[in-house]
């Protein structure tokens, strides 16, 4: 499976449950790390440009910054998308293509020499690929699925400790 594209793993995932098990693990295994890849990344890139906006237009990491930036957001609405139902396990990573584009890009920034191509460019096969898996999963997947309650009933429940603005509160906290 290392040598497959992460776009098949979805024909790979209907062969039996196994092959499922090991290809949705190996999907949401690559989704974290690149999250976490590029999260500690654009940190790092960060941190070496100036402060000045000015002064980054022109720095040489300013097109890998924006890159960089653009894929963290884009992993970041996907997590926001898809995260809660990964981890309750009721679906897995479903679009490898994503994956499959980020390293495209990935690879492109390593083996490109400065000055790199604009990021919207760049970019712009994820930014489609993105928007139609969160549309679909929105539109086909997420209604089928478990309602995710954010709130436990506890919190419904929840009776404010404030006496009624009718009752008078004692200094001592008793009530008159």
């Amino acid at each position: 499976l290392n040598f497959i594209p992460f776009k098949e793993y979805a024909n790979v995932r209907l062969v039996c449950r196994r092959m499922n098990e090991i290809a949705s693990g190996r999907l949401n295994s690559t989704f974290q790390l690149l999250q976490n890849k590029m999260l500690a990344r654009f940190q790092t890139i960060k941190g070496q440009m100036p402060r000045r906006e000015s002064a980054r237009r022109n720095h040489p990491l300013s097109r890998e910054c924006d890159i960089i930036e653009t894929l963290h957001m884009r992993l970041t609405l996907l997590q926001m998308t898809f995260g809660k139902h990964i981890e309750r396990k009721h679906i897995c990573f479903f679009p490898g293509e994503i994956l499959d584009e980020i390293l495209h890009i990935l690879r492109y920034i390593h083996s490109t020499n400065p000055p790199l191509g604009r990021a919207y460019k760049v970019t712009d096969e994820l930014f489609d690929l993105s928007s139609m898996a969160m549309e679909y999963f929105k539109e086909y997947i997420e209604p089928s699925l478990p309602e995710i309650t954010y709130f436990g009933t506890d919190f419904l429940d929840f009776t404010p400790p404030f006496a009624s603005p009718l009752k008078k509160v004692s200094r001592t906290g008793g009530m008159e």
